[in-house]
């Protein structure tokens, strides 16, 4: 014969519900998740993209256009902190309030390289300002204000909403970020590039082989 083993049901006293125990997630665990959802979601992932690229690209511009005698570890380590400072708290603001986009969030090779194209281009349009104007305050303060004054023109001027999508920088970097870009998408994109690159840059260019010169 077979020993067949049975488990007593558990009698609870007369008036006793049952209950279940609920233990609270400890702090670190909570901020890890919270840390996580800044490069779990598009908005903080492509934010963290855009402060990498405009550190190194303030960086470069201190080292292009700042004197010798400015060129120091310091200065180049003040003006790559400027958009860490002043971006992160926007990333904080995402891993707050946004929502994780969960499995959905699939990186395709094409997106990746859109995603570098747009540093890449961030960048060479921060070495065109600075190149152009050649003080690193003025060229920081304009590379950031001169495109919102730009969409605020094209967006309230009747007369210029239709050049708007052809040369402000968020209607043609949106789409290239997102990964939807067609034959007007890169085309608009060309336009924007040849007003807010080629042609700072090639300015910048003269005005630099002139001050050689001198």
């Amino acid at each position: 014969m077979s020993a067949t083993a049975y488990a007593e049901p558990l009698i609870l006293p007369a008036g006793t519900a049952p209950t279940t125990e609920f233990r609270r997630p400890p702090l670190l665990r909570l901020a890890a998740i919270e840390l996580r959802k800044m490069i779990d979601t598009r908005s903080g992932f492509w934010l963290m993209l855009t402060v990498a690229a405009l550190a190194i690209g303030l960086a470069a511009l201190q080292l292009i256009v700042a004197k010798p005698d400015e060129q120091t570890g310091a200065q180049v380590f003040i003006a790559a902190l400027l958009p860490v400072g002043s971006l992160l708290p926007v990333v904080g603001i995402l891993a707050a309030a946004a929502t994780p986009v969960g499995s959905g969030f699939d990186l395709t090779a094409g997106a990746l390289l859109n995603g570098l194209l747009f540093a890449v281009i961030s960048i060479s349009i921060g070495v065109a300002f600075g190149m152009l104007f050649q003080t690193p305050a003025l060229a920081i303060v304009l590379y950031f204000v001169v495109p919102i004054i730009g969409e605020l023109a094209t967006g309230l001027v009747p007369a210029l909403q239709g050049v708007g999508g052809w040369i402000n920088q968020s209607d043609a970097m949106t789409p290239l970020l997102e990964n939807h870009m067609g034959a007007t998408g890169w085309a608009k994109l060309a336009t924007t590039l040849a007003f807010w690159l080629v042609l700072p840059l090639t300015l910048g260019v003269i005005r630099l082989l002139r001050r050689e010169v001198k």
